[in-house]
């Protein structure tokens, strides 16, 4: 068993075991404080040990924290997430151009929140699209700045902390709005999170990047692949269809 990015570094044999937080684990944007691999770096592993079968392997790879960052409305987090699983991508398809027998592929089981972007600064006159540097400022995620703002967080509390978190001076009436949370007050069925999807709201000119739900959508999804059986993907495809393809190339 391992806990660290440096114990699953080091770590020899057929069988690890890594448990590398008590609940989920960090989002991409707070894992450097902590000593938590990366997801690229756990998919390294996995195929490194894995190769030592014979018979062949199937391993499922998860980025499943850009998920709950979109169920919190967070665009920063969500956003380097998504990196962080390009990057372990990367990883797989290093491995398949390496290991011709391979099939590496990529999709996802849903859209969530509906994210898309709004354009508008609020400033602008013309379309600017999202605002990548103001992204690239935010050093934590929503759920880890919530989680030390206590039951009750006042406006100041708001102003202060997405400041010095997310490097954004909203108005004192913003940080207001946020703590008055008339987005979850105004529909409690469909928001389920305390603050942050007023928060959100609040932060759509400074980043320009919106959510239509907190939820799970009905977009459709993309599937690709890379390496034998590859050619099965294409077109509007069941999402029960992509199992026989991994199963065909398991035979």
């Amino acid at each position: 068993m391992v806990g660290t990015a440096e114990e699953l570094k080091a770590a020899k044999g057929r069988k690890i075991l890594g448990l590398f937080n008590m609940s989920n684990m960090s989002y991409e944007i707070d894992r450097p404080a902590t000593q938590e691999p990366s997801l690229a770096e756990m998919t390294s592993k996995t195929l490194e040990t894995l190769k030592a079968n014979r018979k062949g392997f199937f391993a499922m790879i998860e980025g499943g924290r850009i998920d709950h960052a979109a169920h919190r409305n967070d665009a920063p987090s969500a956003i380097m997430d998504t990196l962080a699983f390009d990057a372990a991508v990367g990883v797989a398809l290093d491995f398949a151009k390496k290991n011709p027998g391979t099939l590496v592929l990529v999709t996802a089981d849903h859209e969530t929140g509906g994210m898309g972007l709004i354009g508008h600064s609020k400033e602008s006159k013309e379309y600017v699209g999202i605002d990548l540097k103001a992204i690239q400022k935010s050093t934590k995620s929503f759920e880890l700045i919530m989680a030390q703002m206590g039951k009750k967080p006042t406006a100041g509390d708001f102003k202060a902390a997405v400041k010095q978190y997310l490097s954004i001076d909203i108005s004192d009436a913003e940080a207001q709005l946020v703590a008055d949370d008339p987005v979850k007050k105004g529909d409690p069925f469909n928001y389920g999170y305390d603050y942050v999807h007023s928060l959100a709201f609040v932060l759509r000119p400074y980043y320009r990047v919106g959510f239509a739900s907190q939820t799970h959508t009905a977009s459709p999804l993309m599937a690709f692949a890379y390496g034998p059986g590859s050619e099965r993907i294409g077109g509007q495809m069941h999402n029960t269809q992509l199992f026989t393809v991994m199963k065909a190339v398991l035979k």
